[in-house]
Order: C-alpha cells, then structure tokens, then sequence
C-alpha cells in the first residue's frame, strides 16, 4: 500500500477510500505477516522464480550459436532442454528484470 495514495486520503479523512480498504485490512494485514515469517532468501526465490516463467522466451543455444554449436559445446543425452536458458539469466533478463529489481530493496522485505 505504500505505493497507492489511499493511506493519504484516508488520512485526510476522505470516507470512500476508507470504505474501500475496509473489508481489505485483514487481508492484507494478515498476508503482511506471513511473509514477514518467511525468510528473505525464500521470498528472493519464489519472485524470481515467478518472474522467470512470465519473461521472454528462453535462449536457445543451438540456434543462437548456429552451426559451430556441435563443435563447441556438447549437449548431455542430446536433449534441447539442455541447451535452453532461462530468459531470466540472459543479459537482457538480468538488466531489466534481476538488476532492476535487486535496486528495490522494498521488493524483498
């Protein structure tokens, strides 16, 4: 809710965002608390482990590489599962989701 301006509202004694928070405190409050209880490096994961399956399709070594692939690299059991990186840990992944995120610190409390 920090980032809404309901709180000031309310505080300026304005009744209909008070009336819309109003079946919502519990909720949130209690959602608040428990990830308050979760450790941080959990929090840490489950977002980005979130974020990884909504970003951009995965890189494909093989093809990005092209056809000196086989001579590079060699993929166990030839599965092109193994040649696939998450969107997330490519440059492109790290500079705008990763490194955009880690400068919220607010993100991860």
């Amino acid at each position: 809710m920090e980032h809404s301006d309901l709180e000031g509202h309310i505080a300026e004694g304005q009744q209909l965002p008070a009336q819309a928070m109003a079946p919502l405190r519990g909720s949130l409050t209690a959602a608040q608390e428990e990830l308050s209880r979760q450790p941080i490096d959990e929090r840490v994961y489950a977002a980005l482990k979130v974020a990884g399956s909504r970003q951009g399709e995965p890189l494909d070594l093989r093809r990005s590489v092209g056809t000196l692939f086989d001579t590079v690299f060699m993929a166990r059991n030839d599965n092109p599962n193994h040649v696939r990186l998450p969107h997330l840990v490519t440059r492109d992944g790290f500079e705008n989701y990763f490194y955009k995120s880690l400068s919220e610190p607010q993100s991860w409390r």
